[in-house]
């Protein structure tokens, strides 16, 4: 099987942190508007700047791609629509690692194409005995407001899209399968 763990980015850790201190306002873009689910989130930080998070393809290997969470100031915006979204800081920010495996003893069923390989996702260690390829990434962050209020943003699993809590939910988004990433300080 071959095995790959993409690290979290140091760019994309570093931007998160900047949110630590609140949220004041949310804004999605929808790159395909007749999908209902966006390909962008942008928040505002306390301080007035904007954080863009997204979702990057990384191709692995034949039949093998993962989306990574992705995230950068705000260069330029265009959203879609804008919501209210308040997290009170300090705001517990905690990256999410995933996994995703190609397994060809699944069966992929009736669809398009030669050869097809059926890509699933989970917990990280979960991956099937069959499993010809697995990768480890972060696909997903966790903030935690001081009043408690809760916010996941994840990959979605369809690519390019994210799953953003009570926004874009994605109802094949599965809390267990995203876990804390243990990162050196």
């Amino acid at each position: 099987m071959n095995s790959y763990d993409l690290a979290p980015d140091p760019e994309t850790l570093a931007t998160l942190h900047w949110l630590k201190h609140g949220v004041v306002s949310a804004a999605t873009c929808r790159t395909f508007p007749h999908l209902a689910k966006c390909t962008q989130l942008f928040l505002q930080c306390a301080d007035g700047r904007w954080i863009e998070l997204s979702a990057r393809g990384e191709d692995l290997e034949f039949k093998f791609e993962v989306f990574t969470l992705h995230v950068r100031p705000a260069e330029r915006m265009n959203p879609t629509a804008h919501h209210e979204l308040l997290l009170t800081g300090p705001v517990e920010v905690v990256p999410l690692l995933t996994e995703d495996w190609i397994d060809p003893a699944i069966p992929a069923g009736s669809t398009l194409g030669s050869g097809p390989v059926v890509q699933c996702a989970g917990a990280s260690g979960s991956a099937s005995a069959s499993a010809s390829a697995v990768c480890r990434y972060l696909g997903g962050v966790r903030f935690r407001d001081a009043k408690g209020v809760v916010l996941h943003v994840a990959t979605s699993g369809f690519p390019y899209d994210l799953h953003v809590t009570g926004i874009s939910d994605d109802p094949e988004f599965r809390k267990g399968n995203y876990v804390a990433a243990r990162l050196e300080s």
